[in-house]
């Protein structure tokens, strides 16, 4: 992800993720440790969180509800997201389908900075890295001696 962002440095980037993280600066219940994490990864990237609060629920499944899907921003692209809705719309999914405009030059959105989290520490950010790597390692099927 610290590559994504390094390489897009001066262009708008936007990551929609099911990160099953779990934070209330996301409008979930409760903050769980991945969602401790993620805020840290969050803040130290000075990334914007988009989500709102709703009265839908990103994730529902016969468990439970939670907000666990994220659509994240650098600052490019702070400035050009119109809105945010999560969708009542049927996805086929347990997760919910959500829904943002992006027009360049009109800012109608304020957005969540996580600058003043309390739980940033250097170790926790660099577990949340390398639990990154080894998910795309397995997903694309990268061996660890060509990274």
């Amino acid at each position: 992800m610290e590559s994504v962002l390094h390489h897009t440095k001066n262009t708008g980037v936007l990551i929609a993720s099911d990160c099953n993280a779990r934070s209330t600066l996301w409008h979930d219940k409760l903050t769980n440790t991945r969602g401790r994490i993620l805020e840290e990864f969050i803040t130290s990237n000075q990334l914007y969180i988009l989500n709102e609060e709703s009265c839908n629920t990103t994730f529902r499944n016969r468990l439970g509800t939670s907000n666990i899907d994220l659509i994240i921003i650098n600052p490019q692209l702070l400035n050009s997201i119109t809105g945010w809705v999560i969708s009542d719309q049927e996805s086929a999914s347990d997760h919910s389908i959500i829904k943002n405009a992006i027009k360049p030059g009109i800012a109608k959105w304020h957005a969540v900075n996580p600058s003043q989290i309390q739980y940033r520490t250097n170790k926790s950010l660099a577990k949340f890295q390398r639990t990154i790597l080894q998910v795309l390692r397995k997903k694309f099927k990268i061996n660890h001696s060509t990274t």
